[in-house]
């Protein structure tokens, strides 16, 4: 099996958080051209982190996660922009050190909006290519995905967002090979000058993936190995020597998101998000997972 050269282990791993906030590192605005750095530092609860069984015993873990974003947006006509972003994100699962990663993304959009006033539409074609590194050799992976994007401004202090996405996920193994399509729906409300509310709702068709042990209590009913795509150990939880194994099936996944946003000032606000996911593969076949964050978010 490969071993992966990057291991975000002990102090390394919190040196590389401090460092990436310590920079300037930026933020590219979601409309109009120029320059610009942001960077991101949040903490959380997962509890579920190896997405198992809903009636079965879950393993929970709080989460801590940093991230930097560099953009540029060049202006092609009166109504076209390109906007090109890199970013880097680092996060820590503090009760399961194997599932601990690093995600350098590459991402291009293309905008345009229309002549027609302030209720025309603004479209955009996303592509994006990523690379993940784990503590967890299984999970080394690349990620490309290609999106159409639809935002519509409701009234001066509501917008919606509608979006379609392919998502392919090839890994260092077969049972993290993913490839899904999803379509989305988010609302935006300013709420005062400082505060804003969104929310969003995101159903997704195809792979996820399941870890839980062979046999014992806590172990896969026959119905999840009979449905299961693939099956390999798991190294993040000891693999064959723990008896523990990761499972990719196919699921139709529901996701509903709410959120806060507080700004203090342009550049400065802090995030509280509560994310819940249910994914069905089938009779009897039912994730759940509840994923709470609170990130300080800063623009240069």
């Amino acid at each position: 099996m490969r071993q992966t050269g990057f291991r975000l282990e002990g102090y390394r791993y919190w040196i590389l958080c401090a460092a990436m906030l310590l920079c300037p590192f930026p933020v590219l605005a979601v409309e109009g051209s120029g320059f610009g750095f942001a960077g991101e530092l949040g903490v959380g609860y997962d509890d579920n982190v190896s997405n198992w069984l809903a009636n079965r015993a879950k393993r929970a873990s709080g989460l801590v996660n940093a991230a930097v974003q560099v953009g540029n947006a060049l202006a092609l006509s009166r109504n076209t922009i390109l906007q090109l972003r890199g970013s880097l994100r680092v996060e820590a699962v503090t009760d399961y050190e194997a599932l601990n990663y690093a995600k350098l993304i590459g991402s291009v959009r293309l905008v345009h909006r229309p002549e027609g006033g302030f209720y025309a539409p603004t479209m955009a074609l996303t592509a994006s290519a990523a690379q993940w590194e784990f503590n967890s050799s299984i999970r080394d992976s690349s990620e490309y995905q290609v999106g159409l994007l639809l935002m519509q401004p409701i009234s001066t202090l509501i917008s919606g967002r509608l979006s379609i996405a392919g998502t392919q996920r090839e890994s260092a193994s077969r049972v993290f090979d993913l490839a899904n399509r999803a379509v989305s729906l988010d609302l935006d409300w300013r709420a005062t000058a400082r505060l804003a509310v969104y929310c969003g709702y995101q159903y997704r068709r195809g792979d996820i993936v399941s870890t839980a042990a062979m046999v014992g209590n806590s172990g896969p009913n026959y119905s999840v190995a009979d449905v299961a795509e693939v099956i390999e150990l798991d190294d993040a939880y000891g693999g064959f020597a723990a008896g523990v194994l990761a499972y990719r099936l196919e699921a139709d996944t529901q996701i509903a998101t709410l959120g806060v946003n507080r700004s203090f000032s342009p550049s400065l606000s802090v995030d509280l998000q509560l994310q819940s996911a249910r994914s069905n593969a089938g009779a009897d076949i039912q994730y759940d997972r509840l994923v709470g964050f609170a990130s300080l978010l800063k623009r240069f």
